[in-house]
């Protein structure tokens, strides 16, 4: 793990559970926001 990720997850454990729930749901909406732009087109299920 590196030094930034350790220093985050030191972080989340000093606030509240129900913020840190909502800020590791917010970092993973950012995550696959960010999967979603760079996916090639061939690869997304459209409806």
């Amino acid at each position: 793990m590196t030094a930034t990720k350790q220093e985050l997850y030191n972080t989340i454990d000093l606030i509240p559970d129900s913020v840190a729930k909502e800020l590791l749901n917010y970092a993973d909406y950012l995550t696959s926001k960010y999967i979603e732009k760079t996916m090639p087109d061939r690869l997304i299920i459209k409806d």
